[in-house]
């Protein structure tokens, strides 16, 4: 299917030089079946490390209330697509507990991806193992960031330009491995100012402009 789509594509198969495939992830719940439950129900619900006991409770009529029951069975769905054909590339499934992130790291072992593939996701799709785990695959990616991201400047690691930055947590640094050298764009849109990076420097392979058009079309 991959061979067919790339024959028939024409112009929509690249986006400039780039295979441009999107990620995100997404619940739906199921059957409260016997089989469901075993596959893809929180095997914890309720009893995890953070779940607080209903006798510290200090409200008496809660902690007498009944129980809420269980969430439903959910499969996790990890879909990536194919953003200038508009068509599902691969997908991997799982229980609600999931991580769109783990499943694309697994992705990345058991799928063939085209040379020059570029992964674009939002803000959820963030991490120096994640992003260095693509790098590594021969792959570039283009994504959203926040607060949720440290950028820093200055490391000396390489030679400083506008718009480049590192990404080099203490955990990282202590197992000397290297920062992750990657270009930050802001664009504005009808929602405010957003920052992207992404791990292609070059902007003659990928503009700022390619850039905003690469992420609306995501």
């Amino acid at each position: 299917m991959h061979e067919l789509r790339e024959e028939v594509g024409d112009e929509h198969w690249r986006i400039g030089l780039w295979v441009a495939l999107a990620v995100d992830g997404s619940r739906a719940s199921t059957p409260r079946a016997k089989s469901n439950e075993q596959a893809f129900s929180a095997k914890n619900y309720g009893k995890g490390k953070k779940a607080k006991s209903r006798k510290q409770w200090k409200d008496k009529q809660k902690r007498s209330e009944k129980l809420s029951a269980p969430v439903k069975p959910q499969v996790w769905l990890t879909l990536i697509w194919h953003v200038g054909l508009k068509m599902s590339w691969t997908c991997k499934t799982g229980p609600s507990t999931s991580s769109a992130r783990h499943h694309l790291m697994e992705l990345l072992k058991t799928e063939q991806f085209q040379e020059n593939t570029l992964f674009c996701g939002d803000a959820g799709f963030v991490g120096y193992e994640f992003w260095n785990a693509i790098l590594m695959n021969d792959h570039h990616f283009l994504m959203r960031v926040g607060a949720n991201v440290r950028l820093l400047t200055d490391l000396g690691y390489v030679r400083q330009r506008d718009g480049i930055v590192c990404v080099w947590p203490n955990e990282a640094a202590r197992r000397n491995q290297p920062p992750l050298v990657l270009r930050l764009i802001r664009i504005q849109n009808e929602r405010g100012m957003m920052s992207l990076v992404t791990s292609v420097l070059s902007e003659r392979k990928l503009s700022n402009a390619k850039v905003a058009q690469l992420y609306s079309m995501r």
